[in-house]
């Protein structure tokens, strides 16, 4: 990225990519995020995964109505503003830039470039402050680890390979799992996007499938599921996305709009600073939950302004 800007500012070369790969890389991605979704994991969450969903929707809903706000008055458009908001900002990398695609066929070319400037600008504000925060939390309060809650363990008993050694065909199972996902939902979201005359985006359609696979498995079995393998690769083709992504992102593009969007984030981080100040003040008073409080709160700033890893 920081090459490509290189040679254009000083005109000595230039590099063309081409991103036949780049979209396949990202349905890939997201179908292994719907095949780690499972229903039996998620009941172990109990009421406060409940909450922690309801006020992640809260918060990703201000966001956009901030976003939203602020285009109005600096004369944003409003898919840049909406890119510098939620998208970006829970999404992360990964949402931002996806959408930043199919913003971009529909005449908004600064669009993924955008979402990659907010959505690393919202990681190094997470980071930053998500993680400091939650340590000070646990020393200051001797807190300690509630050794009768087991669901680390759960996670682990419901994500395992039941000790067994995958096999060749296993292997090409899972594979072949993760390939038919991505047919299938691609096709669904076209079928969707035909309906409501628009384009919808067909990573949608891979993860609603994935889920059901994944879930329809633990049911009747169909093939022996890995977590581990399914996770690798996602990881692998999240990490060609991006890399690809990045690559082809023109910086000189973002001069026009570099103000209007870093406003926009830097309310995003105020907006949340605010919130977690409500928050702390709700950490003394929870009681019992103030251990989860050490966690829930970090984290749930962490991925308000970032990706899941910062939480």
């Amino acid at each position: 990225m920081f090459l490509t800007w290189l040679g254009h500012i000083s005109g000595t070369f230039k590099f063309n990519f081409e991103n036949i790969f780049q979209s396949t890389f990202m349905l890939a991605f997201f179908t292994t995020v719907g095949l780690g979704a499972s229903f039996t994991l998620l009941k172990k969450g109990g009421k406060l995964l409940i909450i922690y969903w309801l006020t992640c929707g809260i918060i990703s809903i201000l966001q956009n109505v901030i976003g939203m706000s602020i285009s109005k008055t600096t004369g944003l458009e409003a898919p840049y503003a909406l890119l510098s908001s939620a998208i970006s900002m829970v999404g992360g990398h990964s949402a931002a830039l996806s959408y930043g695609d199919t913003f971009a066929k529909m005449g908004y070319q600064s669009a993924p470039l955008v979402g990659a400037a907010a959505a690393t600008f919202g990681l190094i504000s997470a980071v930053l402050i998500g993680g400091p925060l939650g340590r000070r939390l646990i020393e200051k309060n001797n807190l300690k680890p509630d050794n009768t809650e087991n669901f680390d363990q759960s996670v682990t008993e419901i994500n395992a390979d039941k000790g067994e050694k995958l096999s060749d065909l296993d292997i090409i199972k899972n594979v072949v799992a993760i390939l038919l996902c991505m047919a299938i939902g691609s096709y669904i979201s076209t079928l969707i996007g035909k309906l409501i005359k628009m384009d919808f985006p067909s990573y949608v359609g891979a993860m609603f499938v994935a889920v059901i696979v994944r879930n329809l498995n633990e049911k009747i079995h169909m093939y022996n599921f890995s977590f581990s393998l399914v996770d690798s690769i996602g990881n692998v083709m999240l990490n060609l996305f991006l890399s690809l992504a990045l690559m082809t992102l023109k910086l000189w593009e973002l001069s026009g709009l570099i103000g209007g969007v870093l406003l926009v984030v830097a309310c995003q981080v105020i907006f949340m600073i605010i919130k977690l100040a409500f928050n702390l003040v709700g950490f003394k008073k929870l009681g019992v939950l103030i251990n989860n409080a050490a966690v829930f709160f970090p984290g749930l700033w962490g991925l308000g302004l970032g990706p899941t890893p910062s939480a």
